[in-house]
């Protein structure tokens, strides 16, 4: 998995769980207070939001932080699967 793959898996989580909700995407925006065209990167994985827009996005969603990333975790996409065995042996170490 390369750090595409977690953008995206990021940016799907995103896009589900808004038009699960009924949201359009630029409702979803003011909501969050984001500019709807950084949101469109955000679904599209061309971006990774800050942890601070990320917090914003879960309170959008009605989700905890952790709620957000554990689905996209579920998805496949870590941090570990993106850096390789190296990244575990130094988590043990």
């Amino acid at each position: 998995m390369t750090s595409t793959d977690l953008l995206s898996a990021f940016g799907d989580v995103i896009k589900q769980q808004r038009l699960a909700q009924g949201f359009s995407q630029e409702a979803f925006a003011r909501r969050c207070g984001i500019h709807r065209t950084y949101m469109t990167h955000i679904e599209r994985g061309m971006k990774m939001p800050s942890i601070d827009v990320a917090q914003r996005l879960a309170w959008g969603l009605g989700l905890e932080v952790s709620e957000l990333f554990a689905q996209v975790e579920a998805k496949g996409a870590t941090v570990t699967a993106i850096l390789g065995e190296s990244a575990t042996a130094k988590k043990k170490a």
